[in-house]
C-alpha cells in the first residue's frame, strides 16, 4: 500500500515491485524516477538512489523499520513502512471503555449543566456579581468532577 501526492491527482509512475530478500528491501517502478529515499527512525535518511527505476536498501542492525519515498517529476509516492521483528506476533493494544465511569461522568456533567440552566432561569441575573458567582460555582463543580474521574 502506498499514498500518492501529485498535482491534480496526476501520477506519472507506477510501483511494479516491492520485495524483501534476506535483509534487503527492494522497490522498483515502471520507469526511472528522480529519487528514492529510504528513511529510518526519527526521519533519518538512510539512503538515496538517484535517476533509477530500481532501488534497494539493506537493513542495518539498528534499523527497526524503513519507509520509502519515491519522487518523480510530477508526483511523490509514500510507501508504508517495513518493520523488522523477531517473527513473533506483533503486540496489538486496544482501548477498553469503562462504561460505569463514563456513564457516571456524563450523568453528573448533564446534571451540572441542567442545574446551571435552572438556576439561571430562577435567579434574576441583573446583578453582575450574581452572574459571576454562578459561573464560579459551575466552574468549581466541573473541576471537582474532572479531578475525581481523571
Amino acid at each position: 500500500m502506498y499514498g500518492v501526492v501529485g498535482k491534480n491527482g496526476f501520477n506519472d509512475i507506477q510501483l511494479t515491485r516491492v520485495d524483501i530478500q534476506q535483509n534487503e528491501l527492494i522497490v522498483q517502478c515502471n520507469q526511472p524516477v528522480v529519487a528514492v529515499h529510504f528513511i529510518g527512525q526519527n526521519g533519518v535518511e538512510k539512503k538515496v538512489v538517484l535517476q533509477s527505476d530500481r532501488a534497494a536498501y539493506e537493513f542495518q542492525p539498528e534499523d527497526t523499520y524503513i519507509r520509502t519515498e519515491i519522487l518523480s517529476e510530477h508526483c511523490k509516492l509514500y510507501l508504508n513502512p517495513v518493520f523488522r521483528h523477531d517473527g513473533q506476533p506483533m503486540r496489538s493494544d486496544s482501548a477498553n471503555i469503562n462504561w460505569i465511569q463514563t456513564s457516571t461522568f456524563r450523568l453528573v456533567f448533564m446534571g451540572i449543566i441542567g442545574t446551571g440552566f435552572i438556576i439561571r432561569r430562577r435567579v434574576p441575573l441583573r446583578n453582575r456579581k450574581r452572574r459571576l458567582l454562578i459561573k464560579n460555582i459551575l466552574l468549581l463543580l466541573k473541576t471537582k468532577l474532572e479531578s475525581e474521574f481523571f
